[in-house]
């Protein structure tokens, strides 16, 4: 029988060759982040998109195959995302039959103002504007992406420039309709969506976040109603800084998932490590409660030498009970970051992809 050391061993070189290959990679993230939330229009399905995709490009490299980054991690993106809207079946993602389409030489001139519209669009040709007509891939490397033929991937492009004029002129259906991503059925709920976890309890009705208007993001807030004490006592014991006090809000199964770098298991692992780094941190910071995208969030500020109030890491906590029993701590994604703080019209700070050392 395998020793219990025996897959932390070989996580050695495993952990070098994964950051030998996000240093790889790296260069390309941005573009990849704004590719996968324009496709589920979601940053927190954007996220999940943007990890899954990590995890898949990572785990498939081989050693007898060249491979370009940029396009390599795109096709995975891709077709992750349209596997997950086959597994729902919200609507037929087949590429449109090869048809001469004609040429239309000039870009979607309106994509400025037309750029919501995109959600209205059938997976697929959502996927062949966006990579063509945002992101710069030829018709070739497209089809390459979706195991499809160039004749096909004109033709879908030439729909969808017709669908989202069709959207435009409000011809087509809703905006988005049935196409937000949602977890897979055989993944648990996401972190944090406390109105319909365990505990069975509901943001107060003033608090309840709204659906967001056709075309138009999933509402973001800076402060809501906390809705059950257990994330209250998580919230205040933070701005106490008192690690202690958040350990015992864990059961002891718990998990804290570091995105981006690992994750603890238990209440007494995440004590010993990621808790008491976070106590000896010197840095001002402090939490609120709020929603982005639609849903709940522990936002967490820091005060920097630029900045009296910066954006520096979101958290979403699972909850049973009066107990915690997952964090997902998004510390090390600056991309996401980013978002959050424009959404909420504050600075960001950020700190990398690596835990400091590790890069």
């Amino acid at each position: 029988m395998d020793s219990p050391g025996t897959l932390q061993r070989l996580g050695r070189p495993v952990g070098e060759a994964r950051r030998a290959f996000m240093r790889l990679i790296e260069p390309h993230r941005p573009d990849l982040w704004r590719y996968c939330l324009r496709l589920t229009g979601s940053a927190w399905d954007a996220d999940d998109l943007m990890q899954e995709t990590m995890m898949r490009a990572f785990a498939r490299l081989t050693w007898w195959e060249p491979v370009e980054a940029r396009p390599y991690l795109f096709r995975i993106a891709t077709n992750a995302w349209i596997d997950d809207v086959r597994r729902r079946r919200v609507t037929p993602v087949e590429l449109d039959a090869a048809e001469p389409a004609g040429e239309e030489p000039d870009p979607v001139e309106t994509w400025a103002a037309m750029e919501h519209l995109v959600a209205a669009l059938p997976p697929r040709q959502r996927v062949v504007l966006l990579l063509t007509q945002v992101f710069d891939f030829t018709a070739a490397e497209v089809a390459a992406m979706l195991h499809s033929t160039e004749g096909a991937v004109k033709a879908a492009l030439h729909r969808a420039r017709a669908g989202l004029r069709a959207a435009a002129a409000g011809e087509g259906p809703p905006v988005g309709a049935g196409l937000r991503t949602r977890p897979p059925a055989d993944r648990p709920p996401a972190s944090g969506d406390l109105r319909s976890d365990a505990l069975g309890n509901r943001l107060p009705a003033s608090g309840d976040p709204q659906p967001a208007a056709p075309g138009e993001r999933p509402p973001t807030r800076p402060t809501v109603p906390v809705p059950s004490a257990v994330v209250a006592r998580y919230v205040d014991a933070f701005n106490r800084r008192d690690p202690d006090a958040i350990a015992a809000l864990l059961t002891e199964g718990a998990e804290c998932d570091i995105v981006e770098c690992g994750v603890e298991y238990g209440r007494e692992v995440i004590r010993k490590y990621s808790l008491e780094d976070w106590a000896r941190d010197s840095r001002p910071q402090w939490a609120e409660y709020g929603e982005l995208d639609g849903e709940p969030v522990v936002f967490v500020y820091f005060r920097t030498e630029e900045h009296g109030r910066a954006l520096g890491q979101l958290v979403r906590l699972t909850t049973a009970g009066d107990r915690i029993t997952a964090m997902r701590l998004y510390y090390f994604t600056p991309e996401l970051i980013r978002y959050a703080a424009g959404r909420l019209n504050v600075p960001a700070c950020t700190w990398g992809y690596f835990h400091q050392g590790e890069g």
